[in-house]
């Protein structure tokens, strides 16, 4: 018995060394001046299954200072026919680092919204929005998502998640099946990936924020890595996007045919216009009927 209290308090020693304290006081000074907010970790990890398959977890940590970064507190996550989120867990840390609040994933809303520029349907967005009128605080979240039916691009590293947020550490794993190439294109940095086989590991750290000016561009001085398999499907449409023409070729197969009408659609037309002379009223009951 007494052996197994001294395992218990040595787990719990070993627990408490290792687990991350986000004290306000451990971010350097240097990221913190100006900032709105700072993010303290970021870890990302994308595993590709096969061409249409694959899971994406990713672990968030931020520390607000102000009214203006509140918008960087807020967690949201689009989903669709090809992505389902498989689990989420959130937590906040007061400035001294302390544990004030647990979010689970029954606490996330969800608002349905169109996406038919796209080629999915059933989209929405699934967010949280955390409030509080004492500043500075941390959140944390993890989540993870399941990759299905189609995988036409990775989600990009981007370590700098806008203007005046500055970052401490992030890293994006990235593994892929043995026969598959990476592609990836870098914005605004020079940022390598170590490569191991089949895995890349892009990783940043102490990156200062940059100031926002006034009609300065969305995203075009963010240092961002961009990319996609050359190998693809989507559904039951593969391709290869190892230069723009096979790409192009790829998106030329998914429109042939898109515009003829289907027998029937041109008989239901006729039917729903036959008996109407004017031009607005035409258009009118097609738009419903669309």
């Amino acid at each position: 018995m007494k052996k197994t209290y001294v395992l218990i308090i040595f787990c719990l020693c070993v627990c408490e060394i290792f687990a991350q304290n986000y004290a306000v006081s451990l971010i350097p000074d240097s990221l913190k001046l100006g900032a709105q907010a700072v993010v303290r970790e970021q870890k990302e990890f994308f595993v590709q299954k096969d061409e249409r398959n694959g899971t994406y977890k990713c672990m968030r940590v931020i520390t607000i200072f102000n009214e203006k970064g509140l918008k960087h507190a807020k967690f949201i996550v689009g989903t669709d026919d090809f992505e389902e989120l498989k689990s989420f867990l959130g937590e906040v840390f007061d400035a001294n680092g302390k544990s004030i609040k647990k979010i689970k994933q029954k606490d996330l809303q969800s608002l349905q919204y169109s996406a038919s520029y796209e080629l999915v349907k059933n989209a929405k967005a699934t967010y949280y929005e955390y409030f509080s009128p004492v500043f500075p605080f941390t959140v944390k979240y993890e989540w993870e998502l399941k990759l299905k039916d189609g995988i036409l691009y990775y989600p990009s590293f981007d370590p700098i998640l806008d203007y005046d947020v500055a970052l401490e550490k992030a890293e994006y794993t990235l593994q892929v099946p043995d026969a598959q190439v990476v592609r990836y294109k870098n914005s605004a940095t020079d940022i390598s990936p170590a490569i191991n086989g089949n895995t890349y590991i892009w990783s940043a750290e102490n990156m200062k924020m940059i100031e926002y000016e006034r009609f300065a561009p969305s995203n075009a001085v963010f240092p961002i890595v961009y990319l996609a398999p050359e190998n693809f499907c989507v559904q039951t449409a593969c391709g290869n996007m190892k230069t723009w023409e096979n790409y192009g070729y790829w998106v030329q197969d998914l429109q042939k045919g898109r515009d003829v009408l289907p027998e029937n659609i041109k008989a239901k037309v006729a039917e729903l216009t036959q008996n109407i002379s004017d031009k607005r009223e035409k258009v009118r009951v097609l738009y419903d009927f669309m």
